[in-house]
């Protein structure tokens, strides 16, 4: 069954025009084992969202054998088109950001804006009516994102990959990677910074995301802390201090 705790609906967006709207990817980071919370995600954008904007979604499958460009593959268990980019870069939150800067300009990536998630989440039955007004009005160089920690779920305009360019070109660690995550906009790791440095100070603040508690969504044995982001409907699952029980059920301390 879909994980989907059922947080209480967010306000809706105000409508727009569809000729006010600009065009949005949703660019789902993922790697090639973590096919069970990727699968959980794309059951609750059937099952809880009744998503139907398909043709949006393009997922990045790290820790590849070969990198692939980006092509159209069938999902049988939704019964739709998405795009898939394979990479062999493995940069846990960050490979998708690369695959991103080399293929910005092909016709299955291209975009005005983009929501960046990692595929660790689901989403609740207001995420489609709230996805379709996301990027309403973004400027290019703008992100938007949650006040505070945000794990990297927001959206951006299309200038920010062309700021950042090849800079996630790099397998970072989990060390690595939640340094620039928790990072101030001036901070660095082999070139790279975090998302927020590259807006020059066009940060949009999204409502806080909120704890709900632990639950072991994916039966690995170890709880995940869920954080819920009211203005996205989605939860976001979290193995605090700890990576690896996904991959080979071997968990590790990220600073031991």
């Amino acid at each position: 069954g879909s994980p989907w705790l059922g947080r209480p609906p967010a306000p809706a967006a105000p409508q727009l025009a569809p000729s006010d709207q600009p065009s949005m990817k949703m660019l789902i980071n993922s790697h090639v084992l973590y096919w069970k919370p990727l699968s959980f995600l794309l059951r609750s954008l059937v099952d809880e969202a009744h998503f139907d904007r398909w043709g949006d979604v393009v997922i990045v499958f790290g820790g590849s054998r070969a990198d692939v460009p980006p092509r159209k593959v069938l999902l049988p268990s939704v019964g739709q088109e998405v795009t898939f980019v394979n990479v062999t870069l493995n940069a846990f939150d960050y490979h998708g950001l690369s695959a991103l800067w080399h293929f910005r300009d092909h016709p299955l990536v291209r975009a005005d804006s983009y929501l960046y998630l990692l595929e660790t989440a689901t989403v609740g039955p207001r995420f489609a009516a709230l996805y379709a007004n996301l990027s309403a009005g973004i400027r290019p160089g703008e992100i938007r994102r949650p006040k505070g920690l945000f794990s990297n779920i927001c959206v951006f305009g299309r200038e920010l990959p062309r700021r950042w360019e090849a800079t996630y070109d790099h397998n970072f660690t989990k060390r690595e990677g939640l340094g620039l995550e928790l990072g101030g906009p001036e901070f660095r790791t082999h070139g790279a910074r975090p998302l927020i440095g590259w807006a020059k100070g066009d940060i949009t603040d999204l409502r806080e995301r909120v704890g709900t508690g632990t639950r072991d969504v994916y039966n690995t044995g170890f709880p995940r802390y869920v954080l819920y982001y009211p203005d996205f409907d989605l939860n976001k699952y979290i193995l605090g201090g700890m990576f690896g029980d996904i991959t080979d059920g071997k968990t590790r301390p990220i600073f031991p």
